[in-house]
C-alpha cells in the first residue's frame, strides 16, 4: 500500500510488517509504587507524558519508583525506545524517549525496543494517524476498563518504506515537532511571565502611574462581597435557551443539547429552575469536583445554566474584567482553598466566597492593569493560533504520507 503523498525520488513498494516484527523486545513496566524523587531514577507513568508532544514529559515534581537500584535497572527506557499505554482512558498513548536518562517505565506502559527494520521516530509518528487511533478504539473495547495487551499491540500492521525514505519523511515531521515545541515553550514562558506580573500587581509591588509620573490613589483592601450582588433569574417560562456549563479551563462553554422545538414533557427533567444568564454576569461552581471554577458572560445574551451555579454581577466601582483577572491569580486561588468547606464533597458557599479579600485600585488604574494583561493575552492568543495551525498542517500531512 502506497500513501497518497510521497517524495518523488522514491518508487519502491512499501513492506508489510507488524509492530511485533519490527521489535526486538516488548515488555511491561515495573509494578512499583511512586515515592519522592531520589535523584537516581525518574518514574515514567501515563500521567507524566505531555499531552501536546509524544517526546516530552510534563514539567513539575518528578517522582521515583519505590524499588531497588538493581530492579530499576531492568526497566530503564533507553533512548530510541518507546512506550504505549495499555489500559484506562489513555490506552494507546505514546511516548518516545529521545533525551531522558535513567527513566524507569511503570507497569501500565508497554516498552517497544525497535530492530533495524524501522526508525523509532518514524514509527511513533506513524502511530499518530487516524488509522492508529481508530484501531485503538476498536481493539481496546473490554467489558470493564479499556485495554490493549502486548500481544495485541504486536499484531498492529505497518506499511514501511525503505530506511532512506523513512529518514526523509521523519526529517519533515521532526521540523514540525520542533516548531510546535518551540512555540509551546514560548507560550509557557509568556504564561509564567504573566503569572509573575499578576502576582506583583495584585500584591501592589508593581504600580501604574499617571502620565505626569504621579501615583494613582491608594488601593483599598476590601472584600468581593462589598462590590458584587447575587442574581437569580429562573427560567420559569421554559424558554428554549442554549444551555451552558462552566469549565475549570474555559469558563462558560456551550452544551450540545438545545431545547428549541422540544416539548417540556419530552425533556426528561424540569428546566424551570435553571438560571438565566445575561451579559456581564459571573457564575461559579460552589460544589463537586470543579468547586470554584468560574465563568464570565462578557458577550453571552440570555443563556441558561444549572441551578447549582451561583450567579452574580459587579457594582460600578469594580471593573468585571479586573475581577476576572484577579480570579485567575494565585492570590485568589489561595483564598478559595482557605474558604472551601467539607471533606470528600467540598463547598464554596457564597457567604464564604463574598468574604474573599480583593485589593481594589481606582477604576482608572484598574483599566491600566486590564490593558497591560490584555496585551499579554493577545500575544498568547497569537502563539496559540500558530501552534494550532502547525498542528493542523502536520495532521493533514500525516494522513497523506503514511500508508
Amino acid at each position: 500500500m502506497i500513501p497518497k503523498l510521497r517524495f518523488p525520488e522514491f518508487e519502491d513498494d512499501y513492506i508489510k510488517e507488524t509492530l511485533g516484527s519490527v521489535s526486538k523486545d516488548i515488555s511491561y513496566g515495573v509494578g512499583a509504587a511512586a515515592k519522592p524523587y531520589d535523584s537516581l531514577y525518574r518514574y515514567l507513568r501515563i500521567t507524566d507524558i505531555d499531552e501536546g508532544s509524544f517526546t516530552n514529559l510534563n514539567r513539575g515534581n518528578s517522582v521515583s519508583p519505590n524499588c531497588t537500584k538493581e530492579e530499576g535497572k531492568e526497566y530503564i527506557l533507553s533512548k530510541g525506545d518507546f512506550v504505549l499505554a495499555r489500559t484506562g482512558a489513555s490506552v494507546g498513548k505514546i511516548f518516545l524517549n529521545t533525551r531522558y536518562d535513567n527513566l524507569v517505565y511503570a507497569g501500565f506502559l508497554i516498552r517497544f525496543k525497535i530492530n533495524n527494520k524501522a526508525l523509532p521516530y518514524y514509527l511513533t509518528t506513524s502511530l499518530q494517524t487516524q488509522r492508529y487511533h481508530k484501531w485503538v478504539s476498536i481493539m481496546s473495547v473490554r467489558s470493564g476498563q479499556p485495554g490493549i495487551n502486548a500481544k495485541e499491540y504486536s499484531r498492529y500492521s505497518l506499511n514501511l518504506p525503505s530506511l532512506q525514505e523513512q529518514e526523509k519523511v521523519l526529517s519533515l515531521f521532526k521540523s514540525f515537532d520542533q516548531k510546535i515545541n518551540l512555540l509551546t515553550k514560548k507560550k509557557e514562558a509568556l504564561e509564567t511571565y504573566k503569572r509573575g506580573l499578576m502576582q506583583k500587581i495584585f500584591s501592589q509591588e508593581l504600580r501604574f502611574k499617571r502620565k505626569d509620573g504621579t501615583d494613582y490613589p491608594e488601593w483599598t483592601s476590601t472584600k468581593i462581597g462589598n462590590h458584587t450582588f447575587k442574581v437569580s433569574e429562573k427560567n420559569k417560562n421554559l424558554e428554549p435557551l442554549p444551555i451552558y456549563s462552566i469549565s475549570n479551563k474555559g469558563g462558560f462553554v456551550p452544551q450540545s443539547e438545545q431545547f428549541e422545538g422540544i416539548d417540556s414533557s419530552e425533556r426528561g427533567y424540569d428546566i424551570s429552575m435553571y438560571k438565566i444568564v445575561g451579559k456581564d454576569t459571573f457564575a461559579y461552581n460552589p460544589a463537586r469536583i470543579n468547586v470554584g471554577s468560574y465563568g464570565y458572560s462578557a458577550n453571552l445574551d440570555r443563556v441558561q445554566v444549572s441551578s447549582l451555579y451561583v450567579c452574580f454581577k459587579v457594582k460600578p466601582e469594580l471593573s468585571p474584567i479586573y475581577l476576572l483577572y484577579f480570579m485567575s491569580s494565585f492570590k485568589f486561588n489561595k483564598s478559595v482553598l482557605r474558604n472551601v468547606e467539607g471533606g470528600v464533597r467540598q463547598y464554596l458557599f457564597y457567604d464564604n466566597f463574598k468574604n474573599i479579600g480583593i485589593p481594589l485600585p481606582s477604576l482608572i488604574e484598574q483599566e491600566k492593569i486590564i490593558q497591560a494583561l490584555k496585551l499579554l493575552d493577545g500575544n498568547l492568543g497569537c502563539l496559540d493560533n500558530a501552534i494550532n495551525k502547525t498542528q493542523e498542517l502536520k495532521k493533514g500531512l500525516l494522513q497523506q504520507m503514511f500508508a
